[in-house]
């Protein structure tokens, strides 16, 4: 029996006739002829009211076979089986063998050494052992040995707390079997509002479990004082607070939120997966229920957690709560959490065919939320598909494949085109780690790599718009692309207005090597609502028009292969991505798969702007910081020890002060910078005309220097 279904937008457009393709918020206009000739003329009998009733086998019928081929790509990558493709899971395993598999169906060759190998891409490889895959460590997960937390009154009598409902272990705890006293430090802040400050300059906490609130003092509301229009201001932030109490030497520390808190956090429980972290703590971490918190410092003699939150409302202050002794056993092992890039090769032909062109696209996605999530505590453990991110530019990988592969066998024995090396990446969003990687562990060297073209968030066509940035990163590319972009969809029958940006830098994977000194293009359809949240789902991906993107970018790769002089590179000052072209902009307006959810604000340590785990939210832009600083981070596994700069921008407050790419950032204003998302919060607390004091260590050097500030410009 045909099945009927409720038709996607898109869909019901095609099949009816109206000439247009529908995605999330906007139309494909099918204007031009030729191609889509055909499908109009089959549809045009077909009332748009009749279309919203038809088969299922109808509306795909009426796609063209790489359009059902790259829909049925983008159905089985978001998949719920697939659990989100985050590194670390099987889905993410699966995800890999999917794409090998099909690179195999289309005859690419092997792009990488085997284990033990000496192969190489020279083309003389035949005899070497290869593999299609690429392995590199993504970061660390902890694994659980002992978690036990008990409670000890005045009377002697012991309160054994329950993991999972009363407590649980912070992503970032460390080890350690300790016994102190409880001690409430209210919200931990230093150098709040009015003069606002939880400790006093001799303050310790040695030998001490410090209860910690979260966020910020807050009005009777329960929202905070000190934000705007009730947000959370920087000050609200997890990482500066946290250090403010390990500074004191406490011998655990547990997290709870303030009770009446007017934020889905306040009444949720976080998980160890979903507060991970990429700096382990020196003392156990725990957060722990409102409930659980309250009925510790009753034993511990206050009146109620309640009662201790509004008089930190008013003031900072530490209390002892002597009548509370907390006994933990904390044993937490970290492992080293593999992933895999994905390699294949269609070899080029004649002088030429030493050259390569890498095509690429990231197939990780965040998961269950642990991390990278708009949707904050809300969210949290619920599936995060990333159909548009970025199963749209993974299918598009495929299609690309077995289209160029068709193309390539087709060519004449005495052709001379270069050869194109297609990668899948893995853990893009962990922070371009496997790009990263990639550039570091090169089978081919970046001066035989012509250029590199990304394809990341490809499927939200509306309105026939791309953006293509990096165009000024080689020498009169602008101009040369014109071509391409003048005839842009026209092979597929869906004419796209391609609007150009220079900068090659960019928050997604063709940065890497941009950095690393090859032209790059990263083709995206821009940001929407739904961007890493759940509701990022296959049926609002304009296949279409996706598809129609994909002839573009091989309209490029043909040209390129086929071109005799080299492209030169060049740096290029100009902005990457335009965060105004699409008003409907989660980094500038986060929007809420969940009615009462408040989501994170986007630091920039997150490479798509995503949501840190614990971030707090801040009004404007990414993580609403007010300043730019000018650099392009170089790692953010946290595991180097300082902020790696990968890249600094000219005419920015960095270029001004003299950093340079490979240095280390190892304190910022007399405050340690361990980490990216140590860093951040003091970036976004800053103001334009502040001056820093910047420790650095550059080779075996240490340096410091001064930077000036600069405010941060609205398309940035």
């Amino acid at each position: 029996m045909a099945q009927r279904v409720q038709a996607s937008a898109w869909m019901v457009a095609v099949v009816a006739g109206c000439g247009m393709a529908w995605g999330q918020g906007g139309a494909t206009n099918y204007a031009t002829p030729g191609a889509q000739e055909s499908k109009e003329q089959a549809a045009t009998a077909v009332p748009a009211d009749a279309a919203k009733t038809m088969t299922l086998s109808d509306m795909l019928g009426a796609l063209s076979a790489d359009e059902q081929l790259y829909h049925q790509h983008l159905v089985t990558l978001t998949n719920p089986w697939l659990e989100g493709r985050a590194p670390g899971s099987r889905g993410n395993a699966l995800s890999v063998e999917y794409v090998e598999w099909w690179f195999k169906q289309y005859g690419l060759e092997p792009a990488f050494p085997a284990a033990g190998g000496s192969g190489g891409a020279s083309g003389d490889e035949a005899s070497a052992a290869m593999s299609f895959r690429q392995a590199f460590p993504a970061g660390r997960r902890p694994v659980v040995n002992a978690e036990r937390v008990a409670a000890k009154g005045a009377d002697g009598a012991e309160w054994v707390l329950k993991a999972g409902t009363d407590f649980n272990l912070r992503g970032t705890t460390g080890s350690g079997q300790v016994s102190g006293p409880v001690v409430f430090v209210g919200y931990a802040i230093q150098g709040g509002n009015d003069g606002y400050s939880t400790f006093g300059e001799k303050d310790t906490l040695e030998g001490k479990i410090a209860l910690v609130l979260r966020f910020e003092p807050l009005d009777e509301a329960g929202k905070s004082k000190w934000g705007e229009g009730g947000s959370f201001s920087a000050k609200a932030g997890l990482n500066e607070k946290i250090a403010a109490v390990i500074q004191r030497k406490p011998a655990a520390v547990i997290l709870v939120a303030p009770p009446g808190v007017d934020d889905p956090r306040g009444t949720q429980l976080e998980t160890m997966a979903g507060t991970g972290g990429r700096r382990e703590q020196p003392v156990p971490f725990i957060s722990m229920s409102v409930e659980a918190a309250d009925r510790l410092v009753r034993m511990g003699g206050a009146e109620s957690l309640l009662a201790l939150r509004k008089e930190a409302d008013q003031r900072g202050f530490v209390r002892e709560l002597p009548g509370a002794t907390l006994n933990l056993d904390v044993q937490v092992a970290r492992e080293q959490q593999m992933a895999e890039n994905i390699g294949g090769i269609i070899r080029g032909r004649g002088a030429l065919a030493e050259q390569f062109i890498v095509l690429g696209a990231h197939m990780d996605h965040i998961g269950y939320g642990a991390f990278g999530s708009r949707g904050g505590a809300a969210a949290m453990g619920k599936l995060h598909s990333g159909a548009d991110d970025n199963a749209s530019g993974t299918a598009g990988l495929l299609i690309a494949a077995k289209r160029l592969r068709a193309q390539y066998d087709a060519l004449p024995a005495d052709a001379n085109v270069r050869s194109v090396l297609f990668l899948a990446f893995n853990a893009e969003e962990g922070g371009l780690i496997g790009s990263r990687y990639y550039i570091g562990h090169a089978p081919i060297p970046a001066e035989r790599t012509t250029a590199m073209l990304n394809m990341d968030m490809i499927g939200r066509v509306r309105n026939g718009r791309l953006e293509v940035s990096g165009v000024g990163s080689a020498e009169g590319w602008a101009e040369w692309l014109k071509e391409s972009w003048d005839r842009s969809g026209q092979s597929e029958g869906t004419k796209l207005t391609v609007r150009t940006l220079p900068g090659g830098s960019g928050p997604s994977d063709h940065a890497s090597f941009y950095r690393a000194g090859i032209p790059v293009l990263h083709f995206f359809t821009g940001l929407h609502a739904d961007y890493h949240l759940p509701t990022d789902l296959y049926p609002t991906v304009n296949t279409p028009g996706a598809v129609a993107v994909v002839g573009t970018v091989l309209d490029v790769v043909t040209r390129l292969a086929a071109r005799v002089e080299p492209l030169e590179f060049k740096r290029s000052s100009g902005p990457s991505i335009d965060m105004a072209i699409n008003r409907d902009d989660p980094r500038a307006r986060a929007a809420d798969p969940t009615p009462g959810a408040t989501p994170a604000a986007a630091p920039a340590a997150d490479p798509h702007g995503g949501a840190a785990p614990g971030a707090a939210p801040a009004p404007g832009g990414m993580g609403g910081s007010r300043v730019r600083f000018g650099i392009a981070p170089g790692d953010y596994t946290g595991e180097g020890g300082g902020v790696e700069v990968g890249e600094v921008f000219p005419g920015t407050s960095a270029a001004e002060a003299g950093l340079k790419a490979g240095d280390k950032m190892m304190s910022w204003n007399g405050k340690p910078t361990p980490t990216v998302e140590d860093w951040m919060p003091m970036l976004s607390g800053a103001k334009p005309g502040d001056v820093v004091e910047i420790v650095l260590r550059r080779g075996s050097e240490t340096l410091t220097v001064k930077a000036t500030l600069k405010a941060r410009a609205g398309n940035e």
